[in-house]
C-alpha cells in the first residue's frame, strides 16, 4: 500500500453514498497512521468526520510497532468497548463507524471541530493558564482513569499531540490514538513506544536504563500524564529519555542524566527540581503532583491513578478555599476600616514601610577584569566542545578552538544572600552571549536559589549553541544577563517586589573569556582598563611574552565621535599603554570604546570593546567611565567591527 495510493484505497473501501468531499487532514498526522477529513450521511450532507488508515512504516521502529498489533484495527477494537455517548462522557474520540477490506482498516471518529492538539495549543497561543491547565486536566485525568479502571486499558501513548483542546468560550478536551493501546491483562514486557511517546516514557519500564526486564505499569501512565501537565505549563518538557537512542538527558541543558548508560536518580531528582521553577506562580500548588507523576522515587511516585485523581482534585478545590479565606479577610478589614479600628491603620504604615525597604541592587563595571558584578546574583559559564564533546581547558589563561569549531556555552546564575529574603523567586533573566564583535545569540536563565541555611537550590541553566569564527585570531567570548524592567504581571508576586534595581534594563552581571582560534601564535588581549579621574590606563597581556614573534599594535577609537588614535607598544612588555588622550568633552551619552590589536601586515588579530561615558563630577570637571550595557550593545558591535577591518 503505497503512501501515495492511500486516498484511492480509502475511496475504494468507503460507501460512496455515505462519505463525500474526501481529502488529506491538513493538521497533525501520526507517523504511523494518515487521517483524511469528510462528510458523512447521506449524499454526503452530515458531520465533518476524521477517517483514519495504516501507511507504511517508515522506520524500523515503525515496523516492529506495526508487528506487535500497533495500528487501526487495534484502535477499534479498543473503541467498540464503549459507546460513543460513554466515550464523550469522559473525553475519549470515539468510534463512529468503521471498514475493513482486504486486511486495510478503516476508521471513522467524528471531528472534534475548531479543536488543536495540546502541542499546537502550545507551540501557537503559549503555554496554558492557571484555570486553563486547571480546566484541561480535570477533563485527561479522570479519562486516562476510565481507561484504566473501567476499561482494563493503558493508552500507552499520551502525548502532547494526543490530547485534543478546544477553546469556544469554554475549554474541552479530548484524548485520541487508541492505536497503541493495550489490554492491562494482556500487557507484555519490553513493549515498545510509538516514535512520540518514547520521549515521554516512563524511564523505569523496559531494561534501557535499568538493567532489567519490567512491564508497562499504571505509573507509567501516570508519568506520561505528569509530562503533558510540565509541558502544558512551562511549554517543554525536563528531560527526554530516548529508547532508540540509549541517551537520558536534560532537554534544556543538554547534560546527560545517564551514568553508565543507567538511570541515575540523583540526576534526574535534581533536573526535575530545577524544571519545576519554570511553573509559573499562579499554578505552583500543582507542582507537588507532578513531581509525584515524574520522580523516580518508588517511595514517593504515585502507586494509583486514584490517588493523582484525588491530589488533582484537593489542590482544585483549594483554591476555592484560598480565595474564601481571601475573601473574608478583606471583608473584615473593610469593616474594620469602617469602624476606624486602629488595626486598619497599623497595617497600611507598615505595608509603606515595606515598599520603602526594597533591597537596592547595584551593577558595577570592573575595570581590573572588564566583568559586571552586582550584589543579587553571580554569573560563571563554561565552553564545552561538541565533537567530540567535552568541558574546555583553562590553558594559559585561554580557551583553544578550531576555526568554526561547535561549541556550546552553559551559563549559570546563583543567588546571593540578602536580607529579609522572602520565598518569592526572581523572574527568569534574558541574556545574550556573543563573541565581541559578532552576532549575539540571546538565552533565558533561571538563577539557583540560595537560602538562609546556605544550602543550594537548582535553577535552569541554558546551554546556547555556538560556533567560533573562522579566521585566527584573539576573540572574547562574553556572556550577558540584564535586570528587569518590567513589574510583575497582574496576580504574579515575584521578588521584584523586594527589590529596586538602580539601573533597570542594563546589564546586571557579565563575564568574559579570551579565546585563541586556530593557529593564532601571538596571544595578548585586552585585560583590564582603568578609567575615572584622568587615568585612562588598558592594560595588554600575554601569559608568554616569549612566544611574541612580531611587534603589534593597537588601534583605538571611539567610533560615535570619529576619535582615533594609534598606539605602538613593541612587544608589550610591561603591559600598560600611555594614557589614550581620550577626547575632553561635556556629553555625557553613551559611546563605544574599541580596541583593535593588529599585526604588522595591518590585520585585525584581536577586537575588544567596551561602553564608556562622560561622568558630570563638580562644575566644569568631566571624564571618562565605565558605563554598563544595554541589550543592543552587542549588536552595535557587529556593524563597529567590520566597518573597522574594511578600513584597514
Amino acid at each position: 500500500m503505497e503512501k501515495e495510493n492511500l486516498i484511492d484505497i480509502v475511496r475504494e473501501i468507503l460507501p460512496s453514498n455515505k462519505y463525500t468531499k474526501l481529502q488529506p487532514f491538513r493538521g497533525e498526522n501520526g507517523s504511523m497512521r494518515q487521517t483524511f477529513t469528510a462528510l458523512q450521511g447521506k449524499d454526503g450532507e452530515g458531520r465533518p468526520v476524521f477517517i483514519k488508515v495504516d501507511k507504511v512504516p517508515s522506520t524500523q521502529n515503525g515496523t516492529l510497532l506495526r508487528e506487535r498489533g500497533c495500528d487501526t484495527r487495534n484502535e477499534i477494537s479498543a473503541l467498540l468497548s464503549m459507546g460513543i455517548d460513554e466515550a464523550l462522557a469522559h473525553s475519549i474520540s470515539p468510534l463512529a463507524d468503521f471498514y475493513e477490506q482486504d486486511g486495510t482498516y478503516v476508521s471513522v471518529e467524528p471531528q472534534f471541530t475548531s479543536s488543536k492538539s495540546l502541542r499546537r495549543t502550545v507551540e501557537e497561543d503559549g503555554i496554558l493558564e492557571a484555570k486553563e491547565f486547571e480546566t484541561v486536566f480535570s477533563q485527561v485525568i479522570p479519562g486516562v482513569r476510565y481507561l484504566i479502571k473501567e476499561k482494563g486499558l493503558f493508552h500507552r501513548d499520551l502525548t502532547p499531540p494526543n490530547i485534543l483542546v478546544r477553546r469556544n468560550g469554554s475549554i474541552e478536551t479530548r484524548i485520541t490514538d487508541l492505536a497503541n493501546s493495550s489490554s492491562i491483562a494482556e500487557i507484555r514486557e519490553s513493549v515498545m513506544p510509538t516514535a512520540g511517546a518514547r520521549f515521554v516514557r516512563d524511564p523505569l519500564l523496559g531494561d534501557t536504563f535499568t538493567g532489567q526486564e519490567s512491564k508497562y505499569t499504571e505509573q507509567a501512565e501516570i508519568y506520561a500524564l505528569g509530562m503533558n501537565m510540565f509541558y502544558a505549563l512551562t511549554g517543554k518538557v525536563p528531560f527526554s529519555y530516548d529508547f532508540l537512542e540509549r541517551e537520558g538527558k536534560s532537554t534544556v541543558t543538554g547534560e546527560s542524566i545517564l551514568s553508565g548508560g543507567l538511570i541515575d536518580k540523583r540526576k534526574h531528582s535534581k533536573t526535575l527540581e530545577g524544571g519545576l521553577k519554570l511553573i509559573p506562580r499562579k499554578a505552583r500548588k500543582y507542582s507537588q503532583l507532578i513531581r509525584k507523576c515524574l520522580t523516580l522515587n518508588e517511595a514517593e511516585r504515585y502507586n494509583s491513578i486514584d490517588e493523582l485523581v484525588e491530589d488533582f482534585d484537593r489542590a482544585t478545590k483549594k483554591d476555592s478555599k484560598t480565595k474564601s479565606r481571601l475573601k473574608r479577610f478583606l471583608v473584615g478589614g473593610l469593616f474594620a476600616a469602617s469602624l476606624a479600628i486602629p488595626g486598619i491603620s497599623y497595617l497600611q504604615t507598615n505595608t509603606e514601610k515595606i515598599v520603602e525597604q526594597k533591597y537596592p541592587v547595584k551593577a558595577e563595571f570592573s575595570g581590573s577584569t572588564l566583568g559586571i558584578d552586582n550584589n543579587l546574583v553571580d554569573i560563571n559559564l563554561k565552553v564545552y566542545k561538541r565533537n567530540p564533546y567535552e568541558l574546555c581547558k583553562d590553558v594559559e589563561k585561554f580557551l583553544s578552538l578550531g576555526k568554526g569549531d561547535s561549541i556550546e556555552v552553559n551559563v549559570k546564575v546563583k543567588e546571593k544572600p540578602w536580607p529579609n529574603r522572602s520565598h518569592c523567586s526572581i523572574p527568569t533573566f534574558e541574556g545574550k552571549v556573543y563573541f565581541e564583535g559578532y552576532q549575539p545569540i540571546e538565552f533565558a536563565v533561571s538563577a539557583e536559589r540560595y537560602d538562609d541555611i546556605g544550602s543550594e537550590g537548582y535553577g535552569w541553566y541554558p546551554y546556547v549553541k555556538m560556533k567560533a569564527p573562522e579566521e585566527d585570531g584573539i576573540y572574547i567570548l562574553a556572556a550577558e544577563i540584564y535586570a528587569h524592567d518590567k513589574p510583575d504581571k497582574e496576580g504574579v508576586i515575584t521578588a521584584l517586589k523586594e527589590i529596586e534595581y538602580l539601573e533597570p534594563g542594563k546589564c546586571l552581571a557579565r563575564k568574559r573569556v579570551p579565546i585563541i582560534v586556530g593557529n593564532q601564535k601571538d596571544k595578548v588581549w585586552l585585560r583590564s582598563l582603568e578609567l575615572g579621574g584622568y587615568a585612562e590606563l588598558p592594560r595588554i597581556e600575554t601569559p608568554d611574552y616569549e612566544s611574541l614573534q612580531e611587534k603589534l599594535a593597537c588601534d583605538v577609537s571611539i567610533p560615535e565621535d570619529g576619535f582615533k588614535t594609534e598606539i605602538r607598544q613593541g612587544n608589550f612588555v610591561n603591559g600598560i599603554f600611555s594614557n589614550l588622550g581620550l577626547p575632553i568633552g561635556e556629553d555625557t551619552t553613551t559611546k563605544t570604546l574599541q580596541f583593535a590589536l593588529k599585526n604588522k601586515s595591518g590585520r585585525v588579530i584581536g577586537y575588544y570593546a567596551v561602553p564608556i561615558h562622560r561622568e558630570h563630577i563638580v562644575e566644569n570637571t568631566f571624564w571618562w567611565e565605565l558605563a554598563l550595557p544595554t541589550p543592543d550593545f552587542s549588536e552595535k558591535l557587529v556593524g563597529y567591527r567590520k566597518a573597522l577591518e574594511r578600513n584597514n
